[in-house]
């Protein structure tokens, strides 16, 4: 995962591309070393994407709806350029995340930052 340095902070959330073209970077090195020893290996990369820091920690307050947008724009232009590089399958992570919701039954955050849908109405969000 990418990592954005606040939650709430959107100026902030321009690091994560950085951390994308650093491990684009990793990609390739494992790229070669597959070309070299072993050039029939299909390559998997999963977890993809960014995460939120605290995402599941107690108490901390949600990232605002432009947090999604831009991990869904990360998850795009990742996706676009590990399908270049040759990449067999991109996995990301989760459908669906929640901060607590005690009168559900959950008293534990699910990673929320991650989550492709709304917790709340079962659409799709940005990620998604």
């Amino acid at each position: 995962y990418a990592r954005a340095p606040t939650r709430t902070n959107v100026s902030s959330f321009v690091v994560v591309w950085d951390h994308m073209e650093r491990f684009l970077l990793e990609v390739d090195q494992i790229i070669e070393l597959r070309d070299m020893l072993s050039p029939t290996t299909k390559l998997a990369v999963n977890e993809a994407g960014v995460i939120p820091p605290d995402d599941n920690h107690k108490g901390v307050e949600d990232s605002p709806p432009l947090y999604y947008n831009m991990a869904a724009a990360l998850y795009t232009v990742l996706l676009a350029e590990l399908t270049v590089k040759g990449v067999d399958v991109v996995g990301s992570s989760q459908y669906c995340g929640c901060p607590e919701i005690p009168e559900w039954g959950i008293n534990e955050r699910q990673y929320p930052g991650v989550s492709m849908t709304n917790w709340t109405t079962g659409s799709g969000n940005p990620r998604y």
